[in-house]
């Protein structure tokens, strides 16, 4: 009989057991979305219009730390104008990103984070030839509900193509 109670709580206990051991967040989480990007009245331009901004983005969650570390591939365009001339910069980035999060497993999430990577400049309104430089990316955002992102970053790479993003993103 005592063994019977024994087994009995065992098979009992087991499922509570293996629940604690779930994971708060996930190790590897993917995330793709877009926005909208604005880029500053420079260089003689006197007005600037906002483009697109797409990208798709993989971390990896660091289990001791709250860090995480990525690869982001990003596209984004925008358009600068004077009185008779205009230019349409487009930059494509790969970056290897890296975010501070603390509360990464609560449903409210705000991290900030670096991104380093080359950037892929050119010009859809003239025949410039592209040029490839170094990309440095700060951002700052907010993670919500494990399942959305608002980030707000400046990419740094030509001086004609630095912009301000603005972008909401969605991961699995």
């Amino acid at each position: 009989m005592r063994n019977f109670i024994l087994l009995l709580m065992i098979v009992l206990a087991w499922p509570s057991a293996v629940a604690g051991q779930k994971r708060a967040f996930p190790r590897v989480n993917f995330e793709f979305g877009g926005g909208m990007n604005f880029g500053a009245t420079k260089d003689g331009w006197q007005e600037v219009k906002q483009g697109p901004s797409l990208f798709i983005e993989g971390r990896y969650n660091i289990d001791e730390l709250p860090l995480d570390v990525g690869l982001q591939i990003d596209i984004s365009a925008f358009r600068r104008e004077t009185g008779i001339d205009y230019t349409q910069p487009r930059s494509w980035k790969f970056m290897l990103v890296s975010d501070y999060a603390s509360r990464r497993a609560r449903l409210v999430c705000p991290f900030a984070g670096v991104g380093i990577g080359i950037a892929t400049d050119d010009n859809l309104a003239s025949n410039l030839s592209p040029g490839t430089a170094l990309c440095l990316m700060p951002r700052v955002g907010v993670r919500l509900l494990k399942h959305v992102s608002l980030t707000l970053d400046y990419e740094i790479s030509h001086v004609s193509h630095n912009h301000f993003d603005l972008k909401i993103g969605f991961y699995l």
